[in-house]
This record gives structure tokens, sequence and C-alpha cells, in this order.
């Protein structure tokens, strides 16, 4: 009877050992998945967070080359327009209908000049606003988007 118990006895400690074991295995499977689960969304939020970055940078220098560009034709502009009333200057004033018609040819030319420059000027400002929203529909899509994974 001592000995029957005793191989019972036995037999049931080999089995939750054997059981503890086994739990312990899957333990250990399951820790290493979500490691390895965590590492991949952390590479992954890495790699959008470049892109937002490298996205964010690439807008900018466009909006810097796009600065650059009407500062440049303004400065044109503005070489034409005093080339342009040194050459007035210079000229002598023999008859007066020439330089009246001068005057109304030269303001007529200064005048779509302004209307150019004008025009220039508010194309670009357009689409340095559109742009603009544009890149903050993409920032608040990628922060939703970091969000709902790490909700996960």
């Amino acid at each position: 009877l001592v000995n029957m118990v005793f191989t019972s006895w036995q037999n049931s400690y080999e089995e939750a050992r054997q059981q503890r074991a086994e739990a312990n295995r899957m333990r250990d499977m399951l820790m290493n998945q979500k490691e390895e689960a965590r590492r991949v969304l952390e590479k992954n939020l890495g790699m959008s967070l470049v892109g937002v970055i490298g996205s964010a940078f690439k807008d900018w220098q466009a909006h810097y080359h796009e600065e650059a560009k009407v500062r440049s034709l303004m400065n044109r502009a503005e070489e034409r327009m005093k080339s342009w009333q040194t050459k007035k200057k210079g000229e002598s004033m023999v008859v007066i209908d020439r330089m009246s018609k001068d005057q109304n040819m030269a303001f007529l030319a200064q005048m779509f000049m302004v209307w150019y420059l004008t025009k220039e000027f508010y194309r670009a400002l357009g689409n340095y606003e559109d742009e603009k929203q544009i890149f903050v529909a993409y920032i608040n899509k990628q922060k939703q988007r970091s969000r709902s994974a790490l909700e996960r």
C-alpha cells in the first residue's frame, strides 16, 4: 500500500513538473513573440517618422526656394525700374508730344509690370497655402496612425 501511494505520488509529481515545464516553455515563446512584435512596430514607426521628417524638410525646402524666387523677381523688377528711371532722366526733352507719349508708354509698362508682379506674388502665396494645408493633413494622419498602432 505504501509503495502504491508512493508511486502514485511520484507520478503526480512528474506530471506537475512536466506541466510546469510546458507552461514555462509556452510563456517564453509568448514573451519572444511579444518582443518580436514590439521590435517590428518600433521599426515601422521609426520609418514613418523618418518619412514625416523627410516630407517636412522637402516642404520647407520648396517653400524656401519659392520665397527666394519671389525675392529674385522683386529685385529684378526693382532693378528694371531703377534702370528705366535713370534712362528716362538721361533723355532730353525735345518735343512735348514725344515726352507725353513716352510718359504714357512708361506708365503703361509700369502698370503691366506691377500687375505681373502682383499676379506672380499671389500665385506663389496661393501655392504655399495649399502645400501647407496638405502638409498639416499628412502630419495629422501620421499622428493618428501612430496612436492607433500604439493602442493596439
